[in-house]
């Protein structure tokens, strides 16, 4: 569905705010905890003004 959104917490993935339907937030979930490292480091790189961009896949 679209116009549907949320915001996760990187360290714990619970939604900071928004929602999703149940099976989506399923697989953001799962796919946070597969990836968390790099979801971190790139966070702290765009904080930093650093990252020139790039998917995490």
């Amino acid at each position: 569905m679209s116009g549907q959104e949320a915001k996760h917490s990187i360290i714990t993935g619970e939604v900071l705010s928004g929602a999703l339907p149940r099976a989506k937030d399923k697989d953001i979930r799962a796919w946070l905890d597969a990836n968390r490292e790099q979801v971190s480091y790139v966070w702290r790189e765009i904080r930093a003004g650093r990252y020139n961009g790039g998917m995490i896949e």
